[in-house]
């Protein structure tokens, strides 16, 4: 069996710009946001009974798809490193990056010296990191083999827009990558993937073309964050999208969770069980709240 890990959004550090150029009206609106109401959302206690649980599910990998930091202050993205080094090591926790993340130009640097590691990208990587992606993490364990794969839809956007984009390029690699049938496939971006699953301003503006290329492909699993909500939707036969909510949450309707998926073969079917593990606000402990099984042609 193979377990994987999903927690995403975990918003864990608090802005403070120091320079002029970091003070720009983007960072500015994003850090009072983040006075007036985040940070009574998001908070640091929260996020530590989440990880302290995650450590006790000995998960083969953790995925975490994005929004670590606040507006992407390159301070903000060095303390999320160091964050995510208490979480695992980057051979067991893949990140992608979120439009948080991805707040301004100086972001991504940071990211690629800081998360580089965890995120499948060289320290030298040139370019823009969408057009790294896709990444692929393959994982093999008694004779299963599971690929992850890694898609950016983050990237600088205007003020008040928090949407993201594969764009073309990336759109056509993923499409073009190998997909062997005896691998369970697991695809992670930060944005939800199809239309209509978020708003225009928060949504992928290229969801109903990515929405064609998941049809046709038909991956196992898709999992996302961005929407700090816990959410489940089935794409054709095969293939099963997960949202979870904020790893840091404090919200009453939308409490911290992570998801545990148990991979297995059982004859000639891929047998997956879900588990969603919430936050009880009154106990402080996590809890079971949803689980779902279901299984898959092996040579799908």
């Amino acid at each position: 069996m193979i377990r994987l890990l999903h927690l995403t959004d975990p918003h864990l550090t608090r802005p403070e710009a120091k320079t002029f150029k970091q003070r720009r009206l983007k960072r500015f609106l994003g850090t009072q946001s983040w006075q007036r109401k985040r940070r009574h959302i998001h908070r640091s206690d929260t996020l530590q009974t989440v990880v302290d649980a995650v450590h006790s599910e000995a998960a083969d990998q953790i995925v975490v798809t994005g929004d670590l930091v606040q507006v992407g202050l390159p301070e903000e993205i060095r303390e999320a490193g160091v964050w995510l080094t208490q979480l695992g090591e980057p051979s067991q926790v893949r990140v992608i990056p979120g439009n948080h993340d991805a707040y301004a130009k100086d972001s991504q640097a940071a990211m690629i010296e800081q998360w580089g590691a965890y995120m499948g990208v060289q320290a030298n990587f040139g370019g823009s990191l969408d057009e790294h992606y896709p990444v692929s993490w393959p994982l093999n364990k008694d004779g299963l083999r599971v690929n992850i794969i890694g898609l950016s839809s983050a990237s600088p956007t205007p003020v008040l827009m928090a949407s993201g984009r594969l764009g073309r390029d990336q759109r056509a690699r993923y499409g073009r990558h190998v997909r062997e049938p005896d691998v369970f496939e697991c695809v992670l971006i930060h944005h939800p993937p199809l239309p209509r699953m978020s708003g225009w301003r928060k949504g992928l503006h290229d969801a109903k073309l990515f929405g064609r290329i998941v049809e046709e492909r038909a991956p196992a699993l898709v999992l996302h964050g961005h929407v700090h909500a816990n959410s489940s939707h089935a794409q054709g036969s095969a293939t099963r999208i997960f949202g979870t909510a904020s790893a840091s949450s404090a919200h009453t309707l939308h409490p911290a969770s992570y998801r545990t998926f148990d991979i297995s073969v059982l004859e000639n079917h891929w047998m997956v069980s879900m588990s969603l593990k919430q936050l009880d606000l009154l106990s402080g402990q996590m809890q079971v709240i949803e689980t779902q099984s279901w299984r898959l042609d092996l040579q799908h």
